[in-house]
C-alpha cells in the first residue's frame, strides 16, 4: 500500500491489536459509526491467536484494510508499522478495547479545517475511563480544564491526551520519528510531548471518547512501570522541572529509575565512543538531529549521517553528509565505526548490523541512549 498525502483519506484509523476478540467488535462499531465517513482503518493484527482476525475480516467495509504483522513487536512498534501503510493526512489511533462516540472524527476534522495553520500538529477530545462493563469510572479527571495552544508545558505536569483520543498530523508524526520504542508503556505519552515540543493542540472539550480499564490492558497491569518511565520522559524532555517537581510527588519510584541506570548513560556513552576513530548517526531525521545535539553538548562529533532514503545520499544534514548505509562493508574489522541508531525503525537496523557482524553496545548503541 503506497503512502499518497494528497489524493488519500483524511484520516487513518490505527487499529493495533493483539488478542482483542473480547472488546473488538465494538471497537470496530465506533469507527463505522462515525458521522464523518472520510477514513480509512488500518488494522494491524499483532501475530494474534484467537478470533481477531476472524471478526475483523467480518466487516465488508472496503474502508478496512487487514494487515498481519510478520513478527510480534511491542505497542509502539507496531503503531509505527501500521503508519508506514497508512495513506491519510492525519492519523489516528483506536486501541481493540477503547470506543468512540460517533462525532469523534466529524468534530476533529471540524478543529482542523478551521484552524488549517501549518502550526497545528494534533487535536484531542476529552476522554471518560469506562470499566470491562462499559460503566463509567468516576475521576477528578472528568473536570479538569484541558490544555490547548502550546501545551508542553501542561504535559509536563499531566498526561491529558489519551491515544484514542487524538489525531496527528501525519507529515509531523514523521518528522519526529514516530513513536518512541524506546518506551514500551509510555509511547503515547513521548508522541505528545514530541509533538508539543514543535507545534500546538487544539482540544474538544466533549467526551468524544471511552477509554477501558480492565485487568488484562496495558496500563492496568503496568503502573507501577507505566509512572517510572513517565518521569524518564518527564527528564528527558525538561529535566530540571521534572526532576524535582515530579520526583518529589512521587519519591517511591525514584529509587527504581536510579536502578534503571537512566542517570549514568552519560558515562556510558562516553565509554563506547570515545576512542573511536568515527561515529555515525543512523537516521537524518528529527531523532538523529536530537541524538546530534545530544553528543555535540557532550564534545563528541559524528562523521556522518546514514539513512536509505536514495534521495539524502551525498546531502548534508545539520553540517554532516549523509551516506548509504552500504558503505559500511567498506571496513575493515579493525576500522569498524560505533554507529549511533535514531530512527523509529531501529529494531531493523540492529538486525542488518548484526548480520554485518556489528555487535549491541560494543559497535552500536540506540539513541536515547
Amino acid at each position: 500500500m503506497k503512502t499518497d498525502l494528497n489524493n488519500g483519506p483524511f484520516f487513518s484509523v490505527i487499529v493495533n491489536c493483539y488478542n482483542g476478540e473480547t472488546y473488538l467488535k465494538k471497537a470496530l462499531d465506533s469507527i463505522f459509526s462515525q458521522a464523518f465517513g472520510d477514513y480509512e482503518v488500518i488494522f494491524w493484527d499483532n501475530q494474534s491467536t484467537d478470533s481477531s482476525a476472524k471478526i475483523a475480516k467480518s466487516y465488508s467495509d472496503s474502508r478496512l484494510h487487514y494487515l498481519l504483522a510478520p513478527n510480534f513487536t511491542d505497542i509502539s512498534v507496531a503503531r509505527n508499522l501500521a503508519v508506514r501503510q497508512a495513506q491519510g493526512k492525519w492519523i489516528t489511533f483506536l486501541d481493540c478495547d477503547d470506543i468512540w462516540l460517533d462525532q469523534k472524527l466529524e468534530q476533529q476534522h471540524q478543529l482542523i479545517t478551521e484552524d488549517d495553520s501549518a502550526e497545528l500538529g494534533f487535536v484531542y477530545t476529552r476522554a471518560k475511563t469506562i470499566d470491562e462493563n462499559g460503566d463509567s469510572i468516576h475521576s477528578a479527571r472528568d473536570s479538569q480544564t484541558l490544555p490547548e495552544g502550546y501545551i508542553m508545558k501542561d504535559l509536563l505536569e499531566e498526561n491529558y491526551v489519551a491515544i484514542a483520543s487524538g489525531a496527528v498530523r501525519k507529515e509531523y508524526f514523521l518528522k519526529i520519528g514516530g513513536i518512541s520504542s524506546h518506551y514500551r508503556f509510555c509511547g503515547d505519552y513521548y508522541l505528545w510531548l514530541a509533538l508539543s515540543k514543535h507545534w500546538k493542540a487544539l482540544k474538544t472539550d466533549e467526551v468524544l471518547t471511552l477509554i477501558r480499564s480492565h485487568p488484562k490492558n496495558l496500563t492496568h497491569a503496568n503502573r507501577t512501570k507505566m509512572t517510572i518511565e513517565s518521569l524518564r520522559l518527564r527528564l528527558r524532555f525538561d529535566s530540571c522541572y521534572s526532576l524535582f517537581r515530579f520526583a518529589l510527588d512521587q519519591y517511591y519510584v525514584f529509587k527504581p529509575i536510579l536502578k534503571e541506570k537512566w542517570f549514568p548513560f552519560h558515562g556510558q556513552v562516553e565509554q563506547k565512543i570515545r576512542g573511536r576513530r568515527k561515529l555515525f548517526i543512523w537516521g537524518a531525521s528529527q531523532r538523529g538531529r536530537e541524538a546530534l545535539h545530544y553528543l555535540q553538548k557532550n564534545k563528541i562529533l559524528p562523521y556522518c549521517f546514514l539513512d536509505k532514503d536514495p534521495q539524502k545520499h551525498g546531502q548534508t544534514f545539520e553540517g554532516s553528509s549523509v551516506e548509504n548505509p552500504g558503505s559500511l562493508s567498506t571496513f575493515s574489522q579493525k576500522e569498524k565505526p560505533f554507529i549511533v541508531i535514531a530512527s523509529m525503525f531501529k529494531d531493523e537496523i540492529a538486525t542488518e548490523l548484526n548480520q554485518k557482524g556489528y555487535h549491541k553496545t560494543i559497535d552500536y548503541s540506540f539513541y536515547p541512549f
